[in-house]
Parts: structure tokens; C-alpha cells; sequence
């Protein structure tokens, strides 16, 4: 009987044993997950995630693109239908869009590839190789529009600004046709994003929480300079009248 006991005694013990040996693995598994998913690191705060979704709505294209566009594509009367369909999209599909995109990067925590992957299946793998290729093409787009900003940045601090079209002309012919200035901004402004990118989120969120907020102080600055400029009540009932 005692040997009984003891036998029962160190099968108890060996499978506490046992147990808590297995608890331990499965903790270090777990923790080796997270260290794994987590590799490029978490935002720190809700407000820097909120800035940098922020990033992904507002752009320099609002202030020398989308007014060219509005123009552009309006009557002679007005373009509040354009502005009207432009709403209209954006909350039926950019919207969405942004929601969906942050949505599976919440949720399987990988690269685009991998995502798609992991949400539908190794046939999928091409839709994020599709969206990583269509981001690899708009980053070099973007990369020239930084060098013009930076150029014209530059030559308006140090320069008087141009008071004809001619004048205009022959800056940007000086900039883009009579140097090598365009192919080596494109290459720094091509770095400094390779380098943040590559630091992750730790090097994203810093930079965001800087360059969303100075975007929509310079886009409110511009909108308030606009007001005081001649004709700006005619610019106004141009924007918000239908053609």
C-alpha cells in the first residue's frame, strides 16, 4: 500500500511536473509570437495612430493639385458638381478603403504579401504583391514632387517670387531642363523614406506626429492667405456653385 501511495505521489508530481513545464513552452511560444509580429514595433499612443491614419487622407496635393483639378474639370459657371460627386466618392469608396487597408494590417499584423496570404490563401499572395508594386510606383511619383518642393522651397526663401509667366517658365526650365538638381532630391527624398521605413514604426510615428500637424497648419495658412487676395469672393461663388 505505501508503495501505492508513492507511486501516486510521483505520477501527481511528475504531472504537475509535466504541466507546468508545458504552460512554460506555451508561454515562450506565445512570447516568441509576439516578438515576432511585433519586429517592427507598435505605435506608442492612440493620437500618433490616429496622425498617421490622418497622413493618408491629407496631402500636398490639396494645396497644388486638387484646386488645378477642380478647375480644370468644372463649367464655366462653377464646379460644386464636381465637388459634389468627389464627396460622393469618398464616402462609398475611399473610406472604406482606408478602413479595409488598416483593417487587415491590424489583423494579421504582416506585410502586404503576407497579409493577403494569411487572410485568403497562398493564391491570394498576388493582390499584395499588386498593392506593394502600385505604392512602390506612387513613392516615385511622390519622390519628384518633393524635389520641386524643396527646390521651390529653396529659391523662394533666397529669391524674389516670380511676377510673370515668363519669369515662372524660366525657373522651372532652370530647375528641371539645366541641372541635375531633379535626380538628386529624388534620390535624398528616395533614402530618407527607405531609411524610415526600415526603422518601422519607432522612426513612422515621430516623423508623422511633425509632418501631419505643420500640413494642416500650412494647408489652413494658405486657405486664409487666399481669402485676402483680389477676387477671392468670385474664387468662392466659382467653388460653390453648380455649373
Amino acid at each position: 500500500m505505501a508503495d501505492e501511495k508513492t507511486s501516486e505521489k510521483t505520477k501527481l508530481v511528475t504531472k504537475d511536473h509535466d504541466t507546468e513545464s508545458s504552460r512554460e513552452a506555451t508561454s515562450l511560444t506565445t512570447s516568441q509570437q509576439h516578438q515576432h509580429t511585433d519586429r517592427a514595433g507598435r505605435f506608442s499612443s492612440t493620437v500618433g495612430l490616429i496622425i498617421t491614419c490622418a497622413g493618408s487622407t491629407v496631402g500636398f496635393g490639396n494645396l497644388w493639385r486638387f484646386p488645378r483639378i477642380l478647375a480644370n474639370n468644372s463649367g464655366g459657371e462653377g464646379c460644386l458638381q464636381f465637388l459634389l460627386v468627389w464627396l460622393v466618392f469618398l464616402f462609398l469608396w475611399s473610406i472604406q478603403v482606408i478602413i479595409m487597408e488598416y483593417a487587415i494590417g491590424r489583423f494579421t499584423r504582416r506585410a502586404a504579401p503576407m497579409a493577403w496570404h494569411d487572410l485568403l490563401g497562398v493564391k491570394s499572395t498576388w493582390l499584395g504583391g499588386w498593392i506593394s508594386f502600385a505604392n512602390f510606383c506612387t513613392c516615385c511619383y511622390f519622390g519628384v514632387i518633393f524635389g520641386w518642393s524643396m527646390y521651390y522651397m529653396y529659391y523662394c526663401i533666397f529669391h524674389p517670387l516670380p511676377t510673370t509667366f515668363e519669369e515662372s517658365s524660366q525657373i522651372w526650365k532652370t530647375f528641371a531642363e539645366e541641372s541635375s538638381w531633379p535626380v538628386l532630391l529624388h534620390f535624398i527624398g528616395t533614402a530618407a523614406s527607405t531609411i524610415v521605413i526600415w526603422k518601422g514604426v519607432n522612426s513612422i510615428e515621430p516623423a508623422m506626429k511633425v509632418l501631419i500637424p505643420g500640413l494642416f497648419v500650412l494647408i489652413i495658412a494658405a486657405f486664409i492667405w487666399s481669402l485676402t487676395q483680389h477676387n477671392a469672393g468670385s474664387a468662392l461663388a466659382y467653388i460653390f456653385t453648380l455649373a
